[in-house]
């Protein structure tokens, strides 16, 4: 039993928590912490982080039950390749869904990467980081039996130069 978590739906994770422990074999949850270092912040800092990678599909919520196929289904809008529309913690306030652009944005270490961008160039660090999640998000879409097959290469590139430009 394996699975990976994200901090923004703790009634979820603790159903997943309950279900790891009940299971009579090896079992591991991994769980997204959004900040290494423990600096000091707002106290919805990490949930909402943890959100906006589950948006930008960087951290992707899945589990491996034994003999199952994988469970994607905690993700937003699970089976499209990038959710439609973003969700808030504050009620009534709409927006759109996260990219990992944004993540590194509000993240002030990576801010000189973003700074960087000249024109309709994507920095190198968010080029590489949507490549390999958007491959294994639609490895996981194909695990899960959402889509028949997997993308090739330039049409990963073509999905992520469509996003940000």
């Amino acid at each position: 039993y394996a699975a990976k978590l994200a901090t923004d739906n703790p009634f979820y994770a603790i159903r997943i928590l309950k279900e790891a422990i009940a299971y009579c074999g090896p079992s591991v949850v991994e769980f997204f912490s959004y900040c290494s270092q423990g600096q000091q912040s707002h106290d919805w800092a990490g949930p909402l982080v943890s959100r906006m990678m589950n948006e930008a599909r960087n951290w992707q919520v899945q589990v491996r039950r034994p003999f199952q196929k994988v469970d994607i289904s905690a993700n937003p809008e699970p089976d499209k390749i990038f959710p439609t529309k973003g969700k808030s913690f504050k009620k009534g306030l709409k927006r759109d869904p996260a990219t990992f652009h944004d993540v590194v944005s509000m993240l002030g270490q990576y801010n000189r990467h973003i700074l960087s961008r000249e024109d309709d160039i994507i920095p190198e660090l968010i080029n590489v980081n949507e490549t390999v999640s958007i491959f294994r998000w639609l490895r996981n879409q194909y695990l899960a039996g959402y889509r028949d097959t997997i993308p090739t290469e330039e049409e990963v590139e073509r999905l992520i130069i469509e996003r940000y430009t």
